[in-house]
């Protein structure tokens, strides 16, 4: 059996909390920022590709 058991940790709030996440328009970067932002922290979005990155949102 390959993985285990889904991580059910904390729902931590990102109130008041900044994040800048790379490589923020694909993959785990898109993934993390998604999230963060969700838990209600301010993020900045660091992708090399400005077009792809407002595409992708």
């Amino acid at each position: 059996m390959i993985g285990g058991s889904k991580y059910e940790g904390d729902k931590k709030s990102g109130e008041g909390k900044v994040a800048i996440v790379t490589g923020a328009n694909t993959g785990i970067g898109k993934e993390t920022t998604w999230e963060l932002a969700r838990r209600g922290a301010k993020v900045y979005m660091a992708c090399r590709d400005l077009t792809r990155c407002e595409t992708n949102l």
